[in-house]
């Protein structure tokens, strides 16, 4: 139970920081 909720959140947390990377590299452009 603890492992899938931990993999659930590391797997949210990448996909937050994947999209606010995407987001800052469309603003420089």
């Amino acid at each position: 139970m603890c492992a899938a909720l931990c993999g659930l959140a590391a797997t949210a947390m990448l996909f937050v920081r994947l999209s606010r990377g995407y987001i800052a590299a469309e603003n420089k452009a």
